[in-house]
Formats: structure tokens, sequence, C-alpha cells
């Protein structure tokens, strides 16, 4: 009567093993392994002792074997995480009595990181190994832009774009979030961004006209010097960068590059 199959050595939560009985019938009399299908489960740390009993001619031939189920080190480096560009941020690993290799080559018990990446960090304990990692993203300080005071035409959008890794933002008017945002009001709007690695912010003064900006052309003008209609030019929230008068002919009458 032999039992095959066992080694003399497991870690936690290794695979279940199925024993072989060279016995032809017979009973386990530990309750470590499963009577229905032979299997022993690593799953527990500890010293076993199988047995396992045959009936021969009234007496009881007793094979037994042992192992001994050791404890994986288990241990949590953390959530992912980031650092702010140009510093660095310490991870650390408890040493107990074990051995510890990180990803970066150190055996100490704790590394600085300052690099975009996955880290890890692997724990060996007679024989038995575990290993964590996370992700660390490196960001910035915000930089926040939100252009130059300007006047909108009555049909006009200022398109923002504010945004900043693991950032909160705080708007005078109340808006949430970041990312991009349409302004259609007149008003004065500004924005504190704010992260781990810093904060900006900035302010723009934006006026909306009542009406759309079409640009308005005279057919006529009385240069008489009274004060009325006395300049021929275009009106409008236009930026005048030349100027060209034509007759019905086609004729040039006039011509000139001075916005004034």
């Amino acid at each position: 009567n032999e039992i095959e199959g066992l080694a003399a050595r497991y870690c936690e939560g290794d695979d279940i093993v199925v024993l072989i009985n060279t016995a032809e019938s017979g009973e386990w009399i530990s309750g470590a392994v499963d009577d229905q299908t032979n299997e022993f489960d690593p799953s527990t740390v500890g010293t076993y002792e199988l047995k396992y009993a045959v009936d021969e001619d009234g007496c009881k031939d007793t094979a037994t074997v042992s192992t001994i189920v050791y404890p994986v080190p288990k241990f949590e480096l953390g959530k992912d995480t980031s650092v702010c560009a140009g510093s660095s941020i310490e991870l650390s690993v408890a040493q107990d009595t074990t051995n510890i290799s990180w990803s970066t080559g150190s055996t100490d018990t704790s590394i600085q990181v300052s690099a975009r990446g996955i880290v890890w960090a692997e724990k060996r304990y007679n024989g038995c190994s575990f290993r964590d990692s996370l992700f660390v993203e490196v960001i910035s300080a915000p930089q926040v832009d939100l252009g130059a005071d300007s006047l909108m035409c009555g049909d006009g959008v200022r398109i923002v774009n504010v945004n900043a890794s693991e950032a909160t933002y705080e708007w005078n008017d109340g808006y949430n979030g970041g990312g991009q945002r349409e302004i259609r009001t007149t008003g004065t709007y500004s924005v504190v961004v704010t992260n781990k690695c810093g904060s900006d912010a900035d302010e723009v003064n934006l006026e909306f006209l009542p009406y759309v900006c079409d640009i308005f052309i005279p057919n006529a003008f009385t240069p008489n010097g009274d004060g009325t209609n006395d300049l021929f030019k275009p009106s409008g929230n236009v930026d005048l960068t030349s100027f060209k008068v034509f007759n019905r002919w086609g004729e040039m009458l006039y011509s000139a590059d001075d916005p004034k």
C-alpha cells in the first residue's frame, strides 16, 4: 500500500493534487484528502500527514506521506498613482523575513519612482513568491489660457478648453468641470485649476453684441462737411485691412491699406 503523487512541499494556493493509491481499496483516515476524488488541496498553510488505510486479513495496512504548505508572502503596493514632473514618489514593501526584488533591479525595501510606467515588486519566502504591480503616471501643474478679451457677434461662441490631470476646476459662474466649454453670454469668466502639482488661473472678458455681425456698406455719402454721412466706410464688427472703391464700370476710384 503506497501513496503516490504528493510533493514534499507546496506554496499556499497551488493547484489541487490528485493522489494515487497502489492498493485496490481502502479509506483515507486524514481529513485533508477528499474521499471521493483523492484530491489534496494545498490552499491552507500547514504541515500535513496523509494516511490511507487498507484492511488486510483483519489488520489495517496504513500508508503515510507528509507535506508542508508554506505561506505566500502577500502584500499590496497600492492603487495606480501619479508623480509630478521633475519629482519622485517612494514605494515601499515590508521586509519581514522575505527577500524583495523590484522591476528596477533594486532589492531594497523601498525605491524612488519618477518615470511613467508599470512598477512591480516581488517577495520570496521558503521558495514561495508573490508579485504586485501598479502603474505610475507623470503629470504636470495646470496651465490655463482662456484666450484674449473679445467683442463677439450676436451669434458667436467662444470655445475654451481647460484640462489638467487629476485636477479640480473652480469657475466664477458656477460652471462645473473641465474640458471643452462653449460660452455664448456676455460676462467675465474666470477659472482656477488645481492639482497636486500646482494651480493656475485665467480670466477673460467677453461681450456678445445683441445682433448678428452683418457688414453694412452704404451706397452713397455726402462729403459736404456738415458732420452727417461725410465719410464713406463699412460698418459693423469688422477689421478693415484694405479698402477699394469701384464705379459701376469696374474702374477703381480709390484704394488704401490703412485701416483708418
